[in-house]
């Protein structure tokens, strides 16, 4: 694992141009040699990468035992990035072999990028923290895409956006862009209060039915009484509020009757 670096340091200490080492990063990300760890949306600070399996192989082989064990120095950063080609050759056979195992075939590709042969995107789920890191990476490009239709500047080949995007570990989604996570998460909220709402109100008729039926059952002369009570109510207010006031003290009224049987019942 290295510590933090970034292309100026490392050309410098290898005595090329900033370009050429970050094509030669790139390249060895995508033969599996290298994995970016420490994702960065800005180029301040450098980034922290891990050597794979295939990397040692690709050391030129010291005299001395010492010198094998040298750290992180300027001479074996050279060796890695200019690897012998037979080396090279087998390293990416078995980098391949372990690209296999990225689930990718689980990403969700919607429009334009359905028909994306999925393969082209394994070298860069390896570098990325999770699956679904790039599902959200490739999310907010879908969002740019569908957010520039409406410019004077529509982006005219997607799928070369997409992978600009991802060599460089970089993308600005629209304002108000939302992973999928957050928008299952409201779709959830919204589906629960719906019920909610929808249970409540059915609880309700069910309670004013529950009322209504007591109201029946009772003799005549008290339904009269229970009736005198509630259009007593809300002389003086509007039809709208009469009519709410007296359904509520109708309600009151029934449910009073009620709890007095319980407790006759009970006792």
């Amino acid at each position: 694992m290295t510590r933090p670096v970034s292309y100026t340091e490392l050309a410098q200490g290898v005595g090329r141009h900033e370009d050429s080492v970050r094509r030669t990063i790139h390249q060895m990300i995508d033969n599996g040699l290298l994995v970016r760890t420490s994702l960065l949306q800005h180029s301040e600070g450098g980034s922290i990468y891990r050597f794979e399996e295939a990397f040692p192989s690709l050391l030129v082989q010291q005299s001395a035992p010492k010198t094998q064990a040298r750290a992180f120095t300027p001479h074996s950063l050279h060796d890695s990035l200019h690897p012998s080609s037979s080396s090279s050759s087998s390293s990416f056979q078995k980098s391949s072999e372990l690209l296999q195992e990225v689930p990718v075939d689980q990403l969700i590709l919607s429009v334009p990028f359905e028909e994306l042969d999925r393969r082209s995107l394994v070298s860069f789920a390896r570098q990325m923290p999770s699956l679904g890191y790039l599902q959200d990476f490739i999310d907010k490009v879908v969002a740019v895409i569908e957010h520039k239709k409406q410019s004077s500047k529509p982006i005219a080949d997607p799928a070369a956006f997409l992978f600009g995007c991802l060599k460089k570990m970089e993308i600005n989604p629209p304002p108000g862009w939302k992973s999928r996570a957050v928008r299952m998460m409201e779709e959830e909220e919204r589906r629960l209060k719906d019920e909610a709402e929808e249970l409540r109100a059915v609880g309700t008729r069910v309670e004013r039915q529950r009322c209504e039926l007591y109201f029946l059952r009772l003799a005549p002369e008290k339904q009269a009484e229970i009736t005198r009570e509630t259009d007593a109510v809300g002389e003086r207010d509007i039809p709208m509020i009469q009519q709410a006031k007296r359904e509520q003290r109708y309600l009151e009224l029934i449910r009073e009757r009620m709890r007095q049987d319980a407790r006759a019942a009970s006792v």
